[in-house]
């Protein structure tokens, strides 16, 4: 652990944010996909009110996110095109899709979010801001 890191897991009593490691292009992709598609930001708002999802990597919610707005709206993408749009590895993408078309209540909150009857909380989608982020 680094000097820092150790002051405020002692400062914190043990409870330390963890730094996520995010690739270059990380931002660069994220902000062209959500300007393709604006609603995209609500949809990957909600995802961090579903535990097993919102604890995966930025690339990889942001291709869920685009899964569930492409099924949503009724036209549904290939995984191949998502995970080849999005950068993340295809056979990591199908698996958290299993988990994805399990979720009933969530396919059904991402249906009415794009149809305007649920608010999400205000604001874009922009997560590698939020965080501690390591380019390298």
């Amino acid at each position: 652990m680094r000097e820092e890191g150790v002051a405020r897991y002692l400062e914190t009593g043990g409870r330390v944010k963890a730094q996520v490691f995010v690739r270059m292009d990380t931002p660069r992709i994220l902000d062209e996909v959500l300007s393709e598609h604006p609603k995209l930001s609500a949809v990957m708002r909600l995802l961090e009110n579903y535990p097993r999802l919102a604890s995966r990597t930025l690339r990889l919610k942001l291709a869920i996110a685009l899964y569930l707005y492409s099924r949503a709206s009724g036209t549904i993408m290939g995984v191949e095109r998502i995970a080849a749009r999005v950068g993340v590895n295809p056979k990591h993408f199908r698996r958290v899709k299993k988990l994805v078309d399990r979720e009933k209540r969530l396919i059904r909150d991402v249906v009415q979010v794009l149809a305007g009857s649920m608010a999400v909380e205000e604001g874009d989608y922009q997560e590698h801001g939020e965080q501690d982020t390591l380019v390298g």
